[in-house]
């Protein structure tokens, strides 16, 4: 698979009608996407000389614990109709991300529509989060509780200590 850097002078109009095709734009209006794409770290390949293939990717950082680590969302993949099963999508957005890591990226996120398709590139979707709430005072147990203390501001490093000791599970 050749690749290249979107151009926008000569691209534009195939990505357009790429985007049409997928529907992810409206035919009369594509300057939204043209603005994402041109803010975009943005590579196509292409199928006949003609842009069949865009993958975008969009800087950021992440503060973790603290430190700021270099990230790169892939903001965007998307394949002509004709160019379908050709395993484009994929091998154009393991470029875009060994790209962005050559560039200093440590930390690559994906926004995502298709659940498990980019598994093989390394990302995958989190477990479902299951929320259940419960007034104590529906348990029927015969101690009698201890009053709780209140947590303030001022009480912060103890709460991120206990969050990062606390018992995972899973």
């Amino acid at each position: 698979m050749n690749y290249r850097n979107y151009n926008p002078e000569k691209d534009k109009k195939a990505v357009n009608r790429i985007w049409q095709e997928i529907g992810w734009i409206e035919k009369d209006n594509p300057k939204p996407m043209d603005i994402l794409i041109e803010s975009a770290r943005a590579i196509v390949a292409d199928i006949n000389n003609e842009p069949e293939c865009l993958v975008i990717s969009l800087p950021g950082d992440i503060d973790y614990l603290g430190e700021k680590l270099s990230f790169s969302g892939i903001a965007g993949v998307t394949t002509s109709l004709i160019a379908r099963k050709q395993h484009l999508a994929g091998r154009l957005t393991a470029t875009r991300i060994a790209l962005d890591a050559t560039e200093g990226a440590l930390v690559s996120g994906l926004g995502m529509f298709e659940q498990g398709y980019y598994d093989k590139l390394g990302y995958g979707t989190g477990p479902y989060e299951h929320i259940i709430r419960f007034s104590p005072s529906s348990l029927n147990i015969d101690i009698k509780p201890r009053v709780p203390s209140r947590i303030t501001k001022e009480d912060w490093q103890q709460v991120h200590q206990s969050r990062l000791k606390r018992l995972r599970t899973l």
